[in-house]
């Protein structure tokens, strides 16, 4: 089983799963998420496409919880609950999107010019940052919410001027 054979939905939901050596690229303890990722050296890897997931955590044991941290490789096994086929093939996937202006600031949510919202999901709090602000490039977990596209920053490093 491989991470894209349960974000495109060939793995349905119901069925267990099993994972070795997977890398977690995101963690957020207030909802005891994770991400994980198949990069380009792993077995079945097939591109960017379909390469990430967000595990829950809710039912880990402490150690276990503290195990699953940004950058480790864990293997794990769990029930499919959603797949990323309805929400997007980059969903769970680690993204950079260039040539940004922040459109609006809730505090929690940012719209950019690129008709895409940034979130605090993972990050906790987004920078202060006024409307108009400008970056290069802002770094995170593509995330399908509602009926609009999401990305979650994972650190400050990830929002570039």
């Amino acid at each position: 089983m491989t991470v894209s054979d349960i974000a495109n939905g060939t793995d349905f939901v119901g069925s267990k799963s099993a994972f070795v050596n997977a890398l977690v690229t995101a963690v957020t303890f207030a909802k005891g998420n994770a991400w994980v990722q198949a990069k380009e050296s792993d077995q079945g890897y097939n591109g960017s496409a379909y390469s990430g997931l967000e595990l829950d955590r809710s039912g880990l044991t402490p150690t276990a919880k503290a195990e699953v941290g940004e950058g480790n490789r864990i293997s794990f096994e769990g029930t499919v609950v959603n797949g990323s086929q309805a929400t997007g093939p980059l969903n769970g996937v680690i993204v950079s999107i260039s040539d940004q202006t922040l459109s609006t600031n809730s505090g929690s949510s940012w719209a950019m010019s690129g008709g895409f919202a940034v979130a605090d999901t993972i990050i906790g709090t987004l920078p202060s940052e006024p409307v108009t602000t400008h970056f290069s490039s802002i770094t995170g977990i593509a995330d399908t919410l509602g009926s609009g596209s999401t990305l979650l920053p994972r650190a400050n490093t990830d929002f570039v001027h």
